[in-house]
């Protein structure tokens, strides 16, 4: 089924718009590979998402540049909210499995 899947139109296009996507961007060539998806559209269709974000991502950075003073201004607000979700989460994965050993 994922070769077939890798055959068809289907699979360079998820594989073009995972290129976007962090993360599954970089895991997307194992089921295309796994799929034995043809190497020309596999390396074509990764040069041009690889080349849109990385520019997508130099254009950020240069932006960025420009402004380097208000980033750092809010980045440590940033910064607390990601490590209060982390806590929560955290504290919730513990109460779940708690919760769940107090039931058997």
């Amino acid at each position: 089924m994922t070769e077939r899947f890798f055959h068809r139109r289907q699979g360079v296009w998820t594989l073009f718009l995972a290129r976007f996507i962090p993360v599954v961007r970089h895991f997307i060539s194992i089921p295309a590979g796994i799929g034995r998806m043809p190497l020309l559209p596999f390396l074509l269709v990764t040069l041009v998402g690889a080349t849109l974000w990385n520019t997508f991502l130099l254009f950020c950075g240069m932006k960025l540049r420009d402004h380097w003073h208000v980033v750092q201004e809010y980045s440590h607000y940033i910064d607390v909210l990601v490590v209060a979700g982390l806590a929560a989460g955290c504290a919730w994965f513990i109460r779940s499995r708690l919760a769940r050993r107090s039931i058997h």
